[in-house]
Parts: structure tokens; sequence; C-alpha cells
């Protein structure tokens, strides 16, 4: 037990933790731009410890529902790894990575019997549909709130890319929600305008988190507070 403690605090005290991310036995921890998979039931063992950003820190990551692929995201850098977690030899094994424009703040996967997608969002509020095994940009819409972003979360109330929500915190002490698609038509070159903007903080949005199953919206501010908000049951489905 000793032992295995001071394995893990040797590889942590390498550079800042940036990201941890519980799945089920495992624990996933960005450090720099490593990535370190921990096994929860062995006493926190290092299964394994590689490279995926070059010369920047991992901001976040993203698992496919059958945890068979992994996104790895920070900066203006992306990355896909396969994976499998569940033979006792747990491993990560990087397949692509590319650059993009602007900084990404969150990613998701878009699963179907037939297509597996990624969709991300940029600091700029543009959403982008990738191909995970080249790289290569499939489509992007823009909102039409142009302001930089601090955080968000991407909602998806569907199994297509363009059924996504996105709820974000900006700068100007809002938080702003607007849709790929807010009428039932396919996406277009325009920007898409704002649904909702939420106020009442008094300082910059840090985090915002939707609860799909409660249907609420908790952000945190550097005024100190956190806020829930409500949301409509019509909204998303």
């Amino acid at each position: 037990m000793e032992e295995n403690v001071s394995v893990l605090k040797s590889v942590c005290k390498k550079l800042p933790v940036t990201l941890v991310k519980f799945s089920s036995d495992y624990v996933l921890a960005g450090i720099g731009g490593d990535l370190c998979l921990f096994d929860s039931s062995e006493s926190f063992t290092v299964k394994n410890h590689i490279n995926v950003l070059s010369n920047i820190t991992i901001h976040g990551v993203s698992l496919t529902k059958e945890r068979s692929s992994i996104c790895v995201f920070g900066g203006h850098q992306i990355a896909l790894l396969d994976t499998d977690f569940k033979s006792s030899l747990a491993w990560l094994k990087p397949v692509h990575k590319w650059k993009v424009r602007d900084w990404i703040l969150c990613c998701e996967w878009v699963e179907d019997p037939t297509n597996t997608k990624l969709v991300s969002l940029s600091a700029h509020n543009q959403l982008s549909l990738w191909d995970p095994r080249s790289g290569k940009n499939l489509a992007t819409v823009a909102c039409t709130e142009q302001c930089i972003l601090y955080c968000a979360t991407l909602v998806r109330c569907g199994r297509r890319w363009f059924d996504t929500v996105v709820v974000a915190g900006t700068v100007f002490q809002q938080i702003i929600v607007w849709a790929v698609l807010p009428f039932p038509d396919s996406p277009s070159d325009k920007p898409v305008p704002v649904i909702h903007k939420l106020s009442g903080h008094k300082g910059v949005i840090f985090s915002v988190v939707y609860n799909e199953q409660l249907r609420l919206i908790t952000s945190t501010s550097d005024d100190r507070s956190t806020r829930v908000w409500s949301v409509d049951s019509t909204s998303c489905g």
C-alpha cells in the first residue's frame, strides 16, 4: 500500500493536476500534457502514463459510452485515444492528434449505431463537428454572440450533432444559451442567435453544469456565489 501511494505522489509532483475524471474503478488524471490512468481497486496503481498533448496542459477529457475511446483536449489541441478498461491490463493508445484555430472549452461525443463523431466548443462561441479518426472538420456553426467564453457545457438533446444546446459563461457576467437548431431545419452558414441570457452574477462565470435529470443549471463565479437555474421541461427533447 505504501509503495503504491509513493508511486502516485511521485507522478503527481511533476506538474499540477489540472484534470481528474472517474470512470468505475479507474481514475484519469491530467498532469501537464500527460494522461495517467490509475486503478482505484488496486490501491491506485498506475496502469498507464503517456504524453498526449504537446507543450500544453490537459483541460478536459470525454469518454464514449462504451469507454472504448477517449477525447483529450487542451489549448488548441484535440487528441483521440483508444482504450480498454474491461481487461485487467487497462491501457491507453494514442490514435490521432490535431490542432484547431481557437481554444477548446469542451468536447462531447455524438454516437449512433453507424457513426461516432466529436463536437467541440471554442472560446469564441463556435461549435465544430469533427471526424475523430482523421481530425477533419465536417461542419462549424457560430453564434451571433462572439464574446469570450470562460466556461461551457454541451447539452445533448438528441442523437444528431445539431441537436446540441450550448450553455456558456461569459466574461460579461452572463450565462448564454443557444442551440444549433432553434428550428427543425438543417444547419446553415448563418450565425445562430442566443435563446436565453441569464443574469445575476456580479463576476466572471467560472463554471457551468447542467443536470439533465433535475433539469437544473448550476453556475459559479468569482463573485464567490453559486446560482441554480431551472430549465423549462420543453426546452430540450
